[in-house]
């Protein structure tokens, strides 16, 4: 028995629509490989590598001061601020190179969340100075000294002297 030529006709169609579909899905699927694949690669042309050295230092230093009484912890914090000021300025940074950027006080009492118990320390203060300066071979030398008397603190508080 023959087949009906329409039924060839339309198992032709049904191939070259099959095909097709085939073909526009792997060429939506390359467009997504290839959109995707640009945002990986930067093309630079010319570049060559060498050591920069910095212009501008910028040093945040934070310091912390606790207690019940919330005008001797402010004392205690601008005492601090005063010895980290000395500090800066007595390692080669200019006066106008240290500016007051954060001060945070936080009222344990007053929070909203916790529990009930009196906190050992009511007050925490924190004070954040920055050292913004173009002096940058001084702040690396004030930023080496400072980490290893922090260090040195460390190993005395822990005991080990």
């Amino acid at each position: 028995m023959a087949a009906a030529p329409g039924a060839f006709v339309q198992l032709l169609a049904a191939i070259v629509v099959a095909v097709a579909i085939a073909f526009a899905g792997w060429q939506i699927g390359a467009g997504f490989a290839d959109g995707r694949s640009e945002a990986r690669y930067v093309v630079v042309k010319g570049l060559a590598e060498r050591p920069v050295s910095a212009d501008l230092a910028v040093w945040p230093i934070s310091f912390t001061a606790t207690g019940d009484d919330l005008a001797q912890v402010q004392a205690r914090i601008e005492q601090d601020a005063g010895r980290v000021r000395a500090f800066l300025t007595g390692g080669g940074l200019p006066e106008q190179a240290i500016r007051v950027q954060d001060l945070t006080v936080v009222d344990r009492l007053a929070q909203r969340y916790g529990n009930n118990a009196r906190p050992h320390e009511r007050f925490i203060l924190t004070q954040t100075l920055v050292a913004r300066t173009e002096r940058v071979a001084a702040v690396a030398a004030l930023a080496g000294i400072a980490v290893t008397v922090y260090a040195r603190l460390d190993d005395w508080k822990r005991g080990r002297r």
